[in-house]
């Protein structure tokens, strides 16, 4: 049996919406088993060296807000510079940050029992106006600021503040043209599956008649030579 023109069937077909949408929702599942990490561990996790550190509050305004997503790259003690942004788990005792990630600026590095240590501070003056009280220890670096993850920040603020919306756009929306296409792909096809039908009741058809014509046919016997008188 020939297949209709321009049917297709097995493998569904790749388009450049479905796998932006698949590639979207492999990296929700992605950044949410992290975030879940980070929070069950209270460490920030890394994958091939790199972490996402979210800033909390706004010390580092206006160069990263606060709620932003940040890339961080590991990187040696030896190898940070005054001027460098780093991401640190602090030695301060207050219950609040106690034990947490900071990401602040360093002013100045130094050495104390072979050790290297880092003063930082915030680049918002309103908040931060003076160094911090406890300087950040090499020991204790998580590593240096690569850059913002904006789209990252705008999903996440998009489900914690605007879930119903959020939902509506990353899942329902694509979720419904996905099923559009589909149908009009059924639709666009429904015609030459009812030519294909046809032609086939067409052919069988006339195969039952050649069959019955040949059938109906009887070969005929050469006639008997008459007896001579």
């Amino acid at each position: 049996m020939e297949r209709p023109e321009g049917k297709t069937e097995g493998k569904p077909k790749w388009t450049p919406g479905r796998i932006a949408y698949l590639v979207l929702i492999l990296l929700l599942v992605i950044l949410v088993l992290y975030l879940l990490v980070a929070r069950i561990s209270g460490k920030v996790p890394s994958l091939f060296g790199y972490s996402v550190v979210r800033i909390v509050t706004p010390s580092m305004d206006p160069k990263i807000p606060v709620g932003s997503f940040v890339l961080i790259k590991k990187a040696a003690p030896e190898d940070i510079a005054p001027g460098d942004i780093i991401t640190f788990y602090t030695d301060d005792p207050d219950p609040l940050i106690a034990g947490k990630t900071i990401t602040h600026r360093v002013l100045a590095v130094s050495c104390e029992d072979g050790k290297y240590v880092f003063t930082t501070k915030g680049d918002n003056q309103a908040t931060n106006p003076d160094p911090d009280a406890y300087p950040a220890r090499g020991e204790k670096l998580v590593g240096r600021y690569v850059c913002g993850m904006l789209p990252v920040t705008a999903i996440v603020t998009l489900y914690r503040e605007h879930l119903p919306i959020a939902l509506l756009v990353t899942i329902l929306i694509p979720t419904i043209i996905m099923i559009q296409g589909t149908v009009k792909k059924k639709i666009q096809l429904a015609p030459a599956e009812r030519e294909e039908r046809i032609r086939q009741q067409v052919e069988a058809e006339l195969a039952r008649l050649k069959n019955e014509q040949n059938g109906n046919v009887a070969p005929q016997d050469d006639p008997k030579p008459q007896d001579r008188q």
